[in-house]
């Protein structure tokens, strides 16, 4: 009974994106928490954790791709046993993630909602042989698009992939295969 008055409360603290995150808290030193796996934390004696985590954005060279996704929450002094999520959805809009697969013999420029007002040229190429290739996170929308481009200017679209989002970690496969680029005029 007195070791039970002794101990500090933790929280776990649950990855469901398909990147990395890496998490900020006192006490706890900067760690990177891996995709789908969860740790535990100490409430500090103050009994409020203030925790922030950010995704740890895919590399291409030197440039990070993707947008920046990031969260924070404090948990009180009755944090025994509480978890914290961290998810792609939450505020009123939701992320995905698109993990490319290269069948071609080309690399492939990738533009996330391509057509629309959020169109995001993710500022990459997906070379040739790729297999689900996370080129970071991007707003979902009903109607959100991923186009992929060659250097010849041939094109394939996928549209309305919203309805192919699997959770956890709203991420969406796109395999491209030689027949699903067609001439559309010079890349942009």
């Amino acid at each position: 009974m007195g070791w039970r008055a002794l101990s500090r409360p933790s929280a776990t603290v649950t990855n469901r994106l398909v990147l990395p995150v890496r998490i900020q808290a006192e006490g706890v030193r900067d760690s990177v928490l891996p995709p789908g796996e969860s740790r535990s934390v100490r409430v500090p004696r103050s009994g409020t954790l203030l925790l922030r985590w950010d995704a740890v954005r895919p590399m291409v060279g030197a440039l990070p791709v993707g947008e920046m996704l990031s969260g924070s929450a404090a948990l009180g002094r009755g944090a025994r046993g509480s978890r914290l999520t961290i998810g792609a959805s939450g505020a009123g809009f939701a992320w995905f993630a698109p993990l490319i697969t290269n069948t071609t013999d080309a690399p492939l420029r990738i533009v996330v909602n391509a057509g629309l007002a959020s169109a995001f040229d993710c500022g990459c190429e997906v070379p040739p042989g790729a297999v689900r290739m996370p080129i970071g996170y991007y707003r979902l929308y009903r109607n959100s698009t991923v186009e992929a481009r060659d250097r010849s200017g041939r094109a394939a679209r996928f549209e309305n992939v919203a309805t192919s989002v699997v959770t956890p970690g709203n991420s969406v496969g796109i395999r491209l295969n030689p027949g699903d680029l067609r001439p559309v005029g010079p890349p942009r």
